[in-house]
């Protein structure tokens, strides 16, 4: 009787031995997993961080051939007025800003899934609006991205100034 309790215990340690390195190994490569996905998820946040610079660079540089380029066809555009434009109604009212300087903060991306992103930062700007200087106060800015063809484009944006 003695061998048999033995032999059972001896059964139950091993096995949840062997479950426990089981456990360890699957820890591992979903750790592994989630690292990989976590390097991916950084390089698409700066990959989404960049593209809203580059809006902001041909803005400035007054490209507005490479603004419309920037935006998907049927961008959207809400203002703090509550204004919504399209693409070309946006390109043409930045065509009256004369930015000499911007500067982003508090940059914050959010992957929705692989395909579906949202940035949002605050951003205050230097320079002049239809020769008026703009507000010294910052916007809030919210900029939404799909992802078509294997590329993010800019589908969205609203821009809020603050009180």
């Amino acid at each position: 009787m003695r061998i048999c309790i033995l032999r059972a215990l001896t059964f139950a340690l091993l096995s949840l031995s062997a479950l426990g390195f089981a456990q360890a190994t699957k820890g591992t490569k979903a750790a592994e997993s989630v690292e990989r996905a976590a390097k991916g998820t950084k390089a698409e946040e700066e990959k989404l961080i960049s593209l809203e610079k580059r809006d902001w660079e041909v803005t400035k540089k007054r490209d507005w051939k490479s603004l419309d380029k920037l935006l998907s066809p049927d961008f959207v555009w809400i203002d703090e007025s509550g204004v919504i434009a399209g693409r070309n109604d946006f390109v043409r009212y930045f065509a009256n800003l004369d930015l000499t300087d911007y500067a982003m903060e508090d940059v914050k991306v959010t992957l929705f899934n692989s395909n579906v992103a949202l940035v949002a930062y605050k951003v205050t700007e230097k320079g002049s609006f239809k020769g008026e200087q703009l507000p010294s106060k910052p916007y809030y800015v919210g900029s939404g991205y799909l992802k078509r063809g294997g590329e993010w484009v800019n589908i969205y944006t609203q821009t809020t100034l603050a009180r």
